[in-house]
C-alpha cells in the first residue's frame, strides 16, 4: 500500500505506515504521514471507492488517516465536546456507517467518560427510537441520511456537518481533558444484544474489559512487524466485533483497513478485492466470506495473508477444510463469543487451528464452567452442559433490566450464556446447539439489497417478528423459527395461520415484514400451517415448530417429502411407462446415444433406440405376446436390454428380470414365482431355464431381425390399452422375512419416478449429461435408472460383464473414458474410490450411492479426496419402495 513518505521531526516516535483509509475529497488521494489510532500505533484504513466522475472512466481513490491525525482529530473533538457540555457517564447514540471520523468519535468519547452506543444505521426510524430510549441516550452522534430516523427531542451531531469537521481541528486554547478522571468499572460502551431472551436489551460494558481486551492482545501478538501487519476489518463498527477489533488494531500498531458501505455493496468480490489490494496479513470474517475464498468461480490469491479471525457462526467442516487445502499457508482460526461476555474462546496456533469443528480454546483471563442444564451441577471433560463465563471482559449488566440481570447472572457472577457446550480432554471448546431462540443470522443488508459482510451474527428475535406478523389482519397466529441455510447459517422463516377464507400470500407476509424491520430481521420464507402448537399456558412449543420442516404431521404420525409436489397424469387414464418418457423426449428424439457399451463403445442412438423397440413390440404382439403375460428376463447387462424393457411395457407385459448368476434350482423357483409365460435369454444362460418354459434368445439372428422395422407390419402396439395401475415389473425381494417374494410393481410407481427426475434435474445438457450404470438391469436400481436415463433424455453408459469382471479399475477406467458427469455406485465402489491415489474423475458431478450404509468416514475420506463431487445417498428397500424415491440430490 502507497503511503506518503515518514513525516519528520518528532511524529518519527510512532511507529508504522498503516492509515486509515476512505474516499479523498474531490477524487484525489490523500495520504498522511503514519497511520495510527492511539500513541505508539499503527492506523485503520477504510476502502471506499469514490463516486464515478461523468465522462471519466472509474477509479477508485482512498483517504489516509496517520495516528498523529488521528490522535489530535481525537483530542481536538473530545476538548470541543466538553466545552459543549458533554461530560463522564453522558450516553451518545451514535448512528452512523463506517467511515474514518467514527474511530476518532469513538477515542474522544471515551476519553471524556462518555458512553458510546453505536446503533445499525439501517434500522428503522421505530427501531431506532426505541434503541434510543433504551439505552437512555442524551445525545446523538449521525449523518445527513440517517438523522431523519432520530427521534425528535434528541440532539444531533452530524459527522458529516461542517460544524463537526472544524470540531476536529486542534485548538490548544481549549478545555485540557487531562483533569476527567475515568474508571475501569465506568461504562465505556452500551451495546445491543438480543440476549438469551430474545427481547432486545442494552449491555454495559465497562473500561476495564476493553483493556483486558488490549492487553490480551499484545501479550499475544507483541510488537507488529513494521509495514507488513494488516488487518482487513469486514465487521461493523456498529456491532461488538468492530467495536473492539478498531481498538484492538490501536493497541497491535498494526494498520486496520475498514469496509465501508462502498466496498461491501460491491459483496464478497468488494471486499476480497480490498484484501488483494491492499496486502493486508489478517482478516476478520464471516463464514460466508471463508466460503466465497473457496468458491469454484472464486479467483482471489490472498498472497499476503497469513491469518482468518472466523466467526458469528458455525464455519461447515467441509468449508474449512477446502479453505485449509487452497490456502495451506494460512490459518483459519475460529472465535466465539458475544455481546454479554466478550471474546471467550479463540484459536492461535497453526495446532489450534487443526482442530476443525471446535472454536478454539479459553480465552485470556477468562473462566467458564459447564454446568448440567438440570441440576446446575458443574460438568467435567467432554460433557455437554450450558456454559457459564466470568471474566474482566464479561458486561456489568443490562441497563434498567433487572429482571434480564437476574436471568443472566447467577448469585457467584457468573453469566449464563444459553449455549450448550462442551470442553474436550485438550481444551477446546465445542459449541453444541443453542439454548435460546434466537436465530443467528450473519449477513446484514443494505438498503440497496447487497450483502454487507460482517464478522458476527446479527440476531434475529422471534418473538419480535411474530408480533409484526401477527399485526397482519389475514394472520390469526403466527411463529418464526430459524432455518438452516448454507451462506447465512440460518433464516427465519414463519409459520402462520391465515385467517378463514383469507388467500393472503407468502409474498404478502414478507412484505408486511420487510416493511417493519431492519433488512437483516426479514422474513425469508413462509409455511401456511393450520396450527401453531402451544402449551395450555398459551406458549409456543418451539421444539415442535421443527416438525412443519422436518414434513412431520404430529396428528398424522406420518412423514411427507419437503420437495414441492410433482404434478402426475390422472390416475384413471390410460398410460404406460414408455409412453410417458416418450412424451418427455422432444420432437424429433435427440441424435445423442440413448445407451453406451462402457466396454465396447457401440452405441444406440435415440432414433434407433425407440425404433427398435417399436419394431420389437410388434413382432412379440403378432407372436401372441398379450398385456398381463409375464416375461422372465435372465440376460447380462447390454444394449438390447433396455430396448426389450422398453418392448415389453409398451405392450402390457410384465417385465420380470432375474440375476443371470442364479443356478437353475433358483432360476426355476423364481420363474414359477413369477408365473412366468414366457423368457428372454441368451444362449448361455437358457440352460438355466426350467423345462417347458418358451424362451427367446436374445443373441439368436431371430431376435436381431426383430428389431428391424418391416414397414408394412404392425409395428405400432400403441394401440394396446394399458393402465397406470397394471403391474410394470416384477422384482425379487427377501423383504422383511427372509423369503425371497415377488413384489408387483404398477406402471405409476415409474411414472412418478420418472416426473420426479424430470422435475428436478430438468432437460439435459445435450451431449454431456452420461451417467455410469454400475448397477445390475436386473436390479431395481439399475432397471429404475435404465427408464429414468431415457425420461431425462441423457446418455446412460451401461457397466457391461467386461467392465464389472475388471472391477474397480474397470469402472473408473470406463468413467474417465467416457467423461461421465453421474455415476450409481455401491459403497464398497465409492470406499475404493476414496483410497484410489490414481483415480481422477475430472467431469464427475455425483455418485448415486445406494444399496447399503456407506460409514461417515469413509463419506468423509470421499468428500476430502473429491471436495467438487456431489455424494447423494440414496435409501431403497428393495424393489418394495419403488427405487429412486428416497434419493437425496442434494450433498
Amino acid at each position: 500500500m502507497a503511503t506518503a513518505p515518514p513525516p519528520a521531526g518528532p511524529q518519527r516516535l510512532l511507529r508504522g505506515d498503516g492509515a486509515f483509509l476512505a474516499p479523498a475529497p474531490g477524487g484525489a488521494a490523500a495520504a498522511a504521514g503514519r497511520a495510527a489510532l492511539a500513541p505508539g500505533v499503527r492506523g485503520v484504513a477504510a476502502a471506499v471507492p469514490a463516486p464515478r466522475a461523468p465522462g471519466l472512466p472509474r477509479r477508485r481513490h482512498w483517504r489516509v488517516l496517520s495516528f498523529p491525525a488521528l490522535l489530535s482529530r481525537a483530542r481536538a473533538l473530545a476538548r470541543a465536546l466538553l466545552r459543549r457540555g458533554l461530560g463522564r457517564g453522558d450516553v451518545a447514540f451514535v448512528l452512523a456507517p463506517a467511515g474514518l471520523d467514527v474511530p476518532v468519535l469513538y477515542l474522544a468519547l471515551l476519553t471524556l467518560g462518555a458512553v458510546v452506543c453505536p446503533a445499525n444505521p439501517a434500522l428503522t426510524a421505530a427501531e431506532v427510537t426505541h434503541l434510543a430510549a433504551l439505552s437512555g441516550a442524551s445525545v446523538a452522534f449521525a449523518v445527513s441520511p440517517t438523522a431523519a430516523k432520530l427521534p425528535p427531542g434528541l440532539p444531533a451531531v452530524l459527522l458529516d456537518s461542517d460544524d463537526f469537521r472544524a470540531s476536529l481541528q486542534s485548538n490548544d486554547d481549549g478545555e485540557d481533558t487531562a483533569s476527567i478522571v475515568v474508571r475501569q468499572s465506568d461504562t465505556a460502551a452500551i451495546q445491543f444484544s438480543s440476549g438469551t431472551t430474545g427481547r432486545v436489551k442494552a449491555a454495559a460494558l465497562p473500561h476495564r474489559g476493553f483493556i483486558a481486551m488490549a492487553a490480551g492482545a499484545r501479550a499475544l501478538f507483541g510488537r507488529p512487524r513494521l509495514g507488513r501487519e494488516r488487518t482487513l476489518l469486514t465487521a461493523p463498527m456498529f456491532h461488538s466485533m468492530g467495536f473492539a477489533v478498531v481498538l484492538r488494531g490501536v493497541v497491535r500498531e498494526q494498520t486496520t483497513v475498514v469496509v465501508t458501505g462502498a466496498v461491501a455493496r460491491d459483496g464478497v468480490k468488494g471486499v476480497l478485492a480490498a484484501a488483494e489490494r491492499w496486502a493486508v496479513t489478517e482478516i476478520t470474517a464471516a463464514p460466508p466470506v471463508v466460503m466465497a475464498t473457496v468458491a469454484k468461480d472464486a479467483t482471489c490469491s490472498l498472497r499476503a495473508l497469513e491469518r482468518v479471525m472466523c466467526g458469528g457462526a458455525p464455519l461447515p467442516v467441509s468449508a474449512a477444510e477446502r479453505f485449509r487445502r487452497r490456502f495451506p499457508g494460512v490459518d483459519l482460526c475460529m472465535g466465539y463469543g458475544s455481546t454479554e461476555g466478550g471474546g471467550i474462546s479463540r484459536m492461535m496456533s497453526r495446532e489450534e487451528c487443526a482442530r476443525m469443528g471446535s472454536a478454539g480454546r479459553i480465552s485470556e483471563n477468562v473462566e467458564v464452567k459447564i454446568i448440567d442444564t438440570a441440576t446446575g451441577k458443574p460438568l467435567g471433560v467432554c460433557q455437554n452442559g450450558e456454559l457459564l463465563v466470568r471474566g474482566p471482559a464479561v458486561m456489568s449488566g443490562y441497563v434498567g433490566d433487572d429482571e434480564a440481570n437476574a436471568a443472566t447472572f447467577d448469585s457467584e457472577g457468573w453469566l449464563k450464556t444459553g449455549d450448550l457446550c462442551y470442553i474436550d480432554q485438550d481444551g477446546f471448546l465445542f459449541v453444541v446447539d443453542r439454548l435460546k431462540e434466537l436465530i443467528k443470522y450473519k449477513g446484514y443488508q443494505s438498503s440497496e439489497q447487497r450483502l454487507i459482510i460482517s464478522c458476527s451474527a446479527a440476531g434475529v428475535p422471534p418473538a419480535e417478528l411474530e408480533l409484526v406478523l401477527q399485526s397482519l389482519p389475514e394472520v390469526v397466529d403466527a411463529a418464526v423459527m430459524p432455518y438452516p441455510h448454507e451462506e447465512a447459517g440460518q433464516i427465519p422463516i414463519a409459520l402462520v395461520v391465515r385467517q378463514p377464507g383469507s388467500k393472503v400470500t407468502e409474498e404478502q407476509v414478507m412484505d408486511h415484514v420487510a416493511k417493519r424491520v431492519a433488512p437483516y430481521k426479514r422474513i425469508r420464507k413462509v409455511l401456511f400451517v393450520d396450527s401453531i402448537p402451544k402449551s395450555p399456558a398459551g406458549k409456543i412449543l418451539r421444539r415442535q415448530l421443527t416438525n412443519y420442516v422436518h414434513g412431520y404431521s404430529a396428528a398424522t404420525g406420518t412423514f411427507r417429502s419437503l420437495r414441492p409436489p410433482v404434478p402426475l397424469p390422472p390416475p384413471e387414464a390410460p398410460l404406460s411407462l414408455p409412453a410417458f418418457v416418450a412424451s418427455l423426449l422432444p420432437s424429433p428424439p435427440p441424435a445423442h446415444p440413448a445407451f453406451l457399451d462402457a466396454a465396447t463403445g457401440a452405441s444406440l442412438s435415440y432414433p434407433a433406440f425407440l425404433s427398435r423397440a417399436r419394431a420389437l413390440a410388434g413382432a412379440l404382439r403378432r407372436r401372441g405376446l398379450a398385456r398381463g403375460a409375464v416375461a422372465f428376463v435372465l440376460a447380462p447387462a447390454g444394449l438390447d436390454v433396455p430396448v426389450l424393457y422398453f418392448a415389453l411395457l409398451t405392450l402390457g407385459a410384465v417385465v420380470c428380470p432375474a440375476n443371470p448368476a442364479l443356478t437353475p434350482a433358483e432360476v426355476a423357483h423364481l420363474a414359477a414365482l413369477s408365473g412366468a409365460s414366457v423368457a428372454f435369454a441368451v444362449s448361455r444362460t437358457a440352460a438355466k431355464l426350467p423345462p417347458g418354459l418358451p424362451a427367446v434368445l436374445l443373441d439368436s439372428d431371430d431376435f436381431r431381425a426383430s428389431l428391424q422395422s418391416n414397414g408394412g407390419g404392425d409395428d405400432n402396439a400403441s394401440i394396446v390399452a394399458v393402465r397406470q395401475s397394471d403391474t410394470a415389473a416384477i422384482q425379487f425381494s427377501s423383504g422383511t422375512t427372509g423369503r425371497v417374494k415377488a413384489a408387483a410393481l404398477p406402471h405409476r410407481g415409474f411414472i412418478a419416478m420418472a416426473a420426479g427426475a424430470r422435475a428436478l434435474f430438468g432437460r439435459p445438457r445435450p451431449g454431456r449429461e452420461r451417467t455410469l450404470l454400475t448397477a445390475p438391469l436386473f436390479h431395481s436400481m439399475g432397471f429404475a435408472f435404465v427408464m429414468r436415463g431415457v425420461a431425462l433424455g441423457q446418455t446412460t453408459v451401461v457397466a457391461t460383464d467386461a467392465v464389472a469382471r475388471a472391477g474397480v479399475k474397470g469402472v473408473v477406467a470406463a468413467a474417465e473414458r467416457w467423461a461421465v458427469a453421474e455415476m450409481t455406485a455401491a459403497p464398497p465402489l465409492v470406499v475404493a474410490f476414496a483410497k484410489d491415489a490414481t483415480c481422477r474423475l475430472p467431469a464427475l458431478e455425483r455418485i448415486i450411492c445406494g444399496g447399503a450404509p456407506l460409514p461417515v468416514s469413509a463419506a468423509e475420506r470421499f468428500r476430502r479426496r473429491f471436495p467438487d463431487v456431489d455424494l447423494c445417498m440414496q435409501r431403497v428397500e428393495g424393489p418394495e419402495s419403488q427405487a429412486d424415491h428416497g434419493t437425496n440430490f442434494g450433498n
